[in-house]
């Protein structure tokens, strides 16, 4: 499959259920300075590089000192060591906190705060990044950067607000400044200002046309906006740009979905998890896309893991609904039933769960578990909850008045939803329209 880096845009939304996506936030750095640290890390990196080998070459010796043969093996042994605990130190960012205290300790400016700010933001030290920003503003009140990356901590703490205060006198300060309009757009899709933040990365990504966090943060609002395609030729530019983005995986792998590419959204997923492996959201979307494939087992082992990982935390609700959702699939009738009313106690306000729960009490083929008017109750939430935007589920409201024995009001909203329909499920509305007609509700497993 071909995904282009392209600007086509198609409005849809094919898939009503849920996975939580993130966005992607753009920290900057000073350069003031840099050509003296940079003197100072090529040495530093020498020394480094001569003490590890100098290691290697001494174990090597000693082996020697037994038997020829084994200095080689100590030699390769001694690298292979220097080299697993350089890797160790970087990954633990050891080397980068020294030279930003080091950079500290010659110079103490603003832009020494604020790198130092990047480094705690980078590692969710938001307090002390917070602190360094602020001191970096106080010593420099012109440092645009500092601005922007305080906005970025703000967002972080979910302060929108003052985020986009910071972002606004960043770009004052500097209005090329690429950064600053992708930090704002960031805190503009919290807000749910989509168009407004869609503009900020457009203007990032004119001021810097390879920016990865630009094309990143407008995929992220494309999506949430349910531009479905327009959001994946974003991402796919994000990725070309950066590939080791990992949210953007994400954002890519919820555009695939919506989209019906379900074996590439399942990828994607498992691509995002290869960077953060016990992340709940990307269990559940994995799990989601793997139940459209007919995986079912792989599905309910991403939600099992995604439960035990997230218990009751924010967004729970979306994991109990898509793995009743599987449940109700497979004629798991009990389960699917503990799954939804969960997810409906978690989250009051979430309209899929109230919608798949009514679906299973209307049309479930055991008699046990239909309720018809039970059914009419959480429809009628789910559409309250949208304010009855959501045209395609409304062959649910008309199941759950068929099975409550209420035919006309069946009658009435199923001829709403084959007004509705696509062609290409004009057929399937209109036969469950006859039966109605005939005063029989309907039997399905899920929806």
């Amino acid at each position: 499959m071909s995904l282009p880096c392209d600007k086509s845009m198609t409005k849809l939304n094919q898939n009503p259920y849920q996975s939580p996506s993130k966005a992607l936030g753009t920290p900057a750095r000073s350069t003031s300075g840099d050509v003296v640290m940079r003197i100072i890390a090529g040495i530093m990196s020498v020394m480094i590089a001569i003490t590890f080998v100098g290691a290697a070459w001494i174990l090597a010796m000693v082996l020697g000192s037994f038997d020829s043969w084994l200095s080689i093996v100590g030699l390769l042994l001694g690298l292979g060591l220097s080299l697993a605990l350089l890797e160790l130190v970087r990954r633990l960012g050891w080397i980068e906190l020294f030279f930003v205290n080091l950079r500290m300790l010659l110079f103490a400016d603003a832009v020494a705060y604020n790198n130092r700010g990047l480094y705690m933001l980078d590692r969710g030290v938001l307090d002390r990044a917070m602190d360094d920003f602020d001191e970096a503003i106080t010593l420099d009140s012109n440092l645009a950067v500092a601005f922007s990356n305080r906005c970025l901590t703000w967002i972080c703490q979910r302060e929108l607000d003052n985020a986009i205060k910071d972002a606004n006198v960043a770009i004052q300060l500097d209005p090329n400044l690429p950064h600053a309009y992708s930090n704002r757009a960031l805190a503009l899709i919290g807000k749910s200002e989509l168009d407004l933040a869609i503009e900020d990365c457009d203007e990032s990504i004119r001021l810097a046309p390879r920016f990865a966090e630009g094309y990143a943060n407008r995929a992220t609002a494309h999506l949430q906006n349910m531009m479905f395609e327009h959001a994946l030729s974003d991402a796919n530019c994000a990725l070309d740009f950066d590939p080791r983005k990992q949210i953007v995986y994400e954002t890519r792998a919820n555009a695939l979905f919506n989209l019906g590419f379900f074996k590439e959204a399942a990828s994607d997923f498992t691509r995002a998890l290869k960077y953060t492996p016990e992340e709940p959201p990307l269990l559940s979307g994995r799990g989601l896309a793997r139940h459209r494939l007919g995986q079912y087992r792989q599905a309910l082992a991403d939600y099992n893991e995604a439960v035990r990982l997230w218990g009751d935390g924010p967004g729970a609700a979306v994991i109990y609904n898509n793995r009743g959702f599987t449940y109700h699939a497979i004629g798991r009738f009990n389960d699917a039933v503990i799954d939804y009313e969960r997810a409906v106690q978690l989250d009051e306000n979430h309209p899929n769960a109230y919608k798949n729960y009514a679906w299973l009490l209307a049309t479930c083929p055991d008699d046990n578990y239909r309720d018809g008017q039970r059914a009419v109750q959480l429809a009628t939430k789910a559409h309250d909850l949208i304010d009855w935007q959501q045209t395609p589920w409304l062959y649910i409201l008309a199941a759950a008045y068929a099975e409550s024995g209420q035919f006309p009001q069946a009658i009435q909203w199923q001829q709403k939803t084959i007004e509705a329909a696509a062609e290409e499920d004009r057929q399937v509305e209109e036969d469950r329209l006859k039966l109605y007609q005939a005063g029989q509700p309907i039997r399905e497993s899920a929806t």
